[in-house]
């Protein structure tokens, strides 16, 4: 995860599945989300992490370093 003031930057695992539930295609996304007032205000996705910090303005040095479930 990335962020600084209201601005987050998600990388999330995608996995996509067909109607039986068999995985038909799976990879890297991230998910750029402003928060304001404890809400989320915007969300987009991106296709890649890269991607979402050069839309974003942040950059690898916002990393926010996640622990625990």
């Amino acid at each position: 995860m990335f962020g600084r003031g209201e601005t987050i930057v998600v990388e999330q695992r995608a996995v996509w599945r067909d109607a039986d539930g068999n995985i038909t295609s799976e990879r890297e996304i991230a998910t750029f989300f402003v928060v304001r007032d404890g809400k989320v205000a915007r969300l987009v996705r991106y296709d890649s992490v890269e991607e979402a910090l050069q839309a974003t303005a942040l950059d690898k040095g916002d990393l926010i370093e996640v622990t625990g479930p």
